[in-house]
């Protein structure tokens, strides 16, 4: 959740805000293109990001050793870097639909407050609602007599659950990070096949909006 908003924080004004600077006029007398210009931006936000990510696994791995004294394995050094991939890519994906609204809005309050009101409803209303799906099959199923230990999946909290990338994300993570005990007998390789679907339902987080940016951006009013 602090990613998504720190990739918030990076794109809410990354075009509007060089719009209203009067900077874009400036920019676009040089001799580059405008997908040049949206690829700098990404390039720029994903080395920020990047670094971030790296100094947070470095930290970490370096934490869990020293209070440890163990070192993970290279299959578990794996699962991790695996996570970064797919956590960075789900930060990019926060921040291409962020810089997408930049570029749609006028002012910059504006294109920060969609984007918060987007990330809350990603977050937490959607998941929410998908929970409440499954208590309430949970519920029914317990009137009907039919006795479960815990709420389970069902189609439409299923169907509920891939409106929220937080939720694709939360279902990678707890393959890759070993959460329930039937991943943890998995390998690196096997559990992100298991969750391939989702990892490209993330990557085209950042895809879509990229290339909605590029046709958007090319319109002489978006100046």
């Amino acid at each position: 959740m602090i990613g998504a908003v720190l990739a918030i924080f990076l794109g809410f004004d990354s075009f509007s805000g060089e719009r209203e600077g009067g900077t874009l006029h400036v920019i676009f007398t040089r001799p580059i293109s405008r997908f040049e210009f949206i690829a700098g931006k990404l390039i720029g936000a994903g080395f920020m990001i990047g670094a971030l990510l790296l100094a947070a696994f470095i930290f970490n791995l370096l934490l869990f050793a020293v209070c440890t004294g163990l070192f993970p394995n290279a299959n578990e050094i794996l699962r991790l870097v695996l996570f970064m991939i797919t956590a960075f890519l789900y930060m990019i994906g926060f921040y291409m639909f962020s810089f997408l609204a930049s570029i749609n809005s006028r002012s910059r309050t504006f294109s920060f407050l969609v984007m918060m009101v987007a990330w809350i409803c990603i977050s937490f209303v959607i998941p929410q609602l998908a929970e409440t799906q499954r208590n309430y099959e949970f519920a029914v199923n317990n009137i009907a007599g039919t006795i479960k230990q815990i709420p389970s999946d069902t189609a439409i909290s299923k169907l509920i659950d891939w409106f929220s990338p937080a939720v694709e994300f939360k279902y990678i993570g707890d393959d890759l990070l070993q959460v329930h005990s039937e991943s943890a007998l998995m390998s690196a390789g096997t559990a992100f096949a298991k969750q391939i679907g989702r990892f490209l339902y993330i990557l085209n987080m950042g895809v879509i909006p990229f290339c909605l940016s590029a046709l958007t951006v090319k319109k002489e009013g978006v100046l």
